[in-house]
């Protein structure tokens, strides 16, 4: 496992109380989200020894200058990964505002299953992050097709999402981090800033920076899908049967058993 030392910061989502960021939040327009910018400030301290986290941040800075804050949204399931990249993509759009002088809300797909697949915890925490951060959202339940065609609809210019695909998702192996979309599917862009971070990574940064994430991670899941197909990773299981309990997702040593916790979807 890669090891990331970063120092450690005194409160949550990027806050820190170091007397340069205060100096460059004081000329932030009224209009720009001061938490938001703080944590892109942060970013660009760390991005030295956190290179995965470097590539990341170039990839969302040229999104939101190629398409613009009103072209980009965030495809947000309540997952690890995918409160990653809102919490970049928040810095990143931040950033832009400032430069550009110009307001601008991060619009979020949040796609949520049926009642009887989604987990209550994984809505619950969607629903708290939509409110928290103010994200102009659409609710997706027909599928992630049907929510890019909904965003795209009546816009003229192209759209990008952003996704918090990885390599070692399905299909990730062979994506870039601007990858166009699919025969089939709408014209639009992927936006994947996190593809070649490891699930470490992905820990490293929530910790570290003390963002908030669902309360499933810290019952054994290590990899959410629909209450039909998911179980806390027997990994990190430990005490005598019919008295185990589960670690945290941070604590899975062998990242290779991320979805240890996924069953095949039934027939």
């Amino acid at each position: 496992m890669e090891t990331v030392h970063l120092k450690q910061h005194e409160s949550g989502s990027g806050e820190n109380r170091d007397d340069d960021s205060e100096t460059s939040l004081s000329d932030c327009p009224y209009y720009v989200d001061k938490q938001a910018y703080r944590l892109y400030v942060n970013l660009a301290d760390f991005a030295a020894t956190f290179l995965p986290l470097q590539q990341a941040m170039r990839t969302l800075d040229s999104a939101f200058r190629l398409y613009t804050p009103d072209n980009v949204a965030v495809a947000f399931n309540g997952g690890k990964d995918a409160t990653v990249v809102m919490h970049l993509a928040r810095a990143a759009m931040a950033n832009w505002c400032k430069q550009n002088m110009t307001p601008a809300k991060l619009h979020c797909l949040y796609m949520l299953g049926t009642q009887e697949e989604q987990f209550s915890e994984v809505t619950a925490f969607v629903h708290e992050q939509v409110s928290a951060y103010d994200l102009a959202a659409v609710e997706v339940r027909l599928g992630i097709k049907e929510g890019i065609c909904e965003f795209i609809k009546g816009r003229t210019a192209t759209c990008a999402f952003v996704l918090g695909t990885r390599r070692a998702d399905p299909h990730g192996a062979t994506m870039e981090h601007f990858e166009p979309s699919s025969k089939g599917w709408p014209c639009f862009m992927r936006v994947n800033p996190i593809l070649t971070w490891r699930y470490h990574h992905v820990w490293e940064f929530l910790r570290h920076f003390r963002i908030p994430y669902c309360c499933l991670y810290d019952k054994g899941y290590t990899s959410l899908g629909s209450v039909l197909t998911t179980k806390p990773n027997p990994a990190l299981r430990e005490g005598e049967e019919g008295k185990e309990r589960y670690k945290p997702a941070w604590k899975l040593e062998d990242e290779s058993l991320e979805r240890a916790g996924r069953l095949p979807k039934p027939k």
